[in-house]
């Protein structure tokens, strides 16, 4: 059975990583091949912590301490430790919450026989089946491209970046999972110091800009991907 790790930055947000974990945990049906993987900042001693109680009762959680890199990179590094099969881009305010959801993800998975597919979930705020938030990649597609995410994001885009790489190859694919994110923009979770400290950094490094000024890496990445599909023709 193929491993799924559910890669998670976090910061300053314990009960966030528990309610995550447990949520994904209660409803997969093969618990034991979900392998959660947190991004934690050196100096959060909170979130080690809570890695820490979390391990003891699923033992194949794991986590990297770090500086405070850019935001999108941390899920590179959780990637890097990790020997599975199939990778989300989670967040702590995610909530997986549809039932055999890790059943679903590796069937949508092995009904690709070259397995380059993004497939994400409804995320309880963008239109069902229109934009993927959170969503999953194949260890296929990561090693075509080079990397789990582009590593140049301080906030938000790099999700942007995926559904536009997928959306360029045709390879873009919901599926009837709810990972419904806890965003305070929704009502859901307050506008806590990490939010406003995600917001800033977005505001300081023009992430939007940098986002436009990228477009050319992200034909790079779809023209692998292509090369990649028109080697087993």
């Amino acid at each position: 059975m193929e491993k799924i790790a559910i890669c998670i930055p976090t910061r300053n947000r314990p009960k966030s990583m528990m309610e995550c974990i447990v949520e994904a945990m209660a409803n997969a049906i093969a618990p034991t091949f979900i392998e959660p993987i947190f991004y934690i900042d050196e100096d959060d001693e909170k979130s080690k912590r809570m890695a820490e109680h979390l391990h003891q009762t699923w033992p194949q959680i794991k986590w990297v301490i770090g500086q405070r890199i850019v935001l999108s990179d941390m899920w590179n590094k959780c990637v890097e430790i990790s020997d599975a099969d199939i990778f989300m881009q989670c967040g702590d305010d995610i909530r997986i919450r549809t039932n055999r959801w890790d059943e679903m993800v590796r069937d949508h998975f092995n009904s690709i026989p070259d397995k380059i597919s993004f497939a994400f979930g409804y995320d309880g705020i963008h239109p069902k089946g229109r934009f993927g938030t959170h969503g999953f990649l194949h260890k296929r597609w990561i090693d075509v491209v080079g990397y789990f995410l582009p590593p140049y994001f301080e906030a938000d885009y790099c999700d942007t970046w995926i559904n536009e790489v997928a959306t360029m190859i045709g390879r873009f694919h919901h599926i009837p999972i709810y990972t419904e994110h806890m965003h305070f923009t929704a009502g859901k979770h307050p506008l806590d110091q990490t939010h406003e400290e995600r917001l800033q950094r977005a505001k300081d490094n023009q992430v939007e800009q940098k986002y436009m000024n990228l477009r050319p890496e992200r034909i790079a990445d779809a023209n692998k991907l292509w090369s990649y599909l028109d080697s087993l023709k």
